[in-house]
């Protein structure tokens, strides 16, 4: 599993991105932004998968 900064930096990616992951069964929002601002805030997170939904890279993260 890769960390979100690490994955962030390889895909050079530069849309909107929203952070969730599950708890307790339910799909928790963490945040969201740019790459920069993610990477700064949550980069230390492991991704678990991500998914578009109308633009927005989603990812969840354990």
């Amino acid at each position: 599993m890769k960390t979100l900064r690490n994955l962030l930096k390889a895909m050079d990616y530069r849309g909107h991105i929203s952070l969730r992951r599950r708890l307790f069964g339910e799909i928790q929002y963490i945040g969201g932004g740019t790459s920069d601002a993610i990477i700064n805030r949550y980069g230390g997170y492991r991704v678990e998968y991500t998914e578009t939904i109308e633009n927005v890279l989603i990812i969840y993260v354990k």
